[in-house]
């Protein structure tokens, strides 16, 4: 009767186990989302935010907005249709990784990407900010910007 009992009772554990496995979401690393990121460039840019870290002030200011992306991506008024790529540089901080984003029409510019792991079990990278490599008016040197606060 013991027996019976003790082998309910790990098989319960185990079940247990295997639903709370299951329900674990699969690890985002920043490469995955950086270039979910392009891909929302690419397609819905509706989506985008979806990429930021969830509850910050700039997920909720662009929750199922394209203005945001189409004024620092602008797409392509002749038809080009050249997507946006994303190429990561070599990086050694997943907290500030540096990119070049090319589009269409010869558009590139430099990027860095500020990204927060919001994972409490797996890694789920998300984007905290994003900087472009810009001239702020044009006459000023250089440096980077967020497009969240421009």
């Amino acid at each position: 009767m013991r027996v019976n009992r003790l082998c309910a009772a790990i098989s319960l554990a185990a079940i247990a186990a295997l639903i709370l496995v299951g329900c674990v979401l699969a690890p985002v690393t920043v490469e995955q989302r950086i270039s979910k990121f392009a891909s929302a460039l690419n397609g819905d840019r509706t989506l985008a935010y979806t990429n930021l870290v969830e509850g910050s002030p700039e997920f909720e200011a662009n929750r199922n907005k394209a203005d945001l992306w189409d004024i620092y991506f602008p797409l392509s008024t002749t038809g080009d249709p050249t997507p946006f790529v994303i190429t990561l540089d070599a990086y050694t901080d997943s907290l500030d990784v540096r990119a070049t984003i090319t589009g269409p029409g010869a558009w590139t510019k430099r990027a860095r990407f500020v990204m927060e792991n919001g994972g409490s079990i797996s890694e789920d990278w998300r984007i905290q900010d994003l900087q472009l490599w810009v001239s702020i008016p044009p006459t000023d040197p250089p440096a980077w910007h967020s497009i969240f606060g421009l």
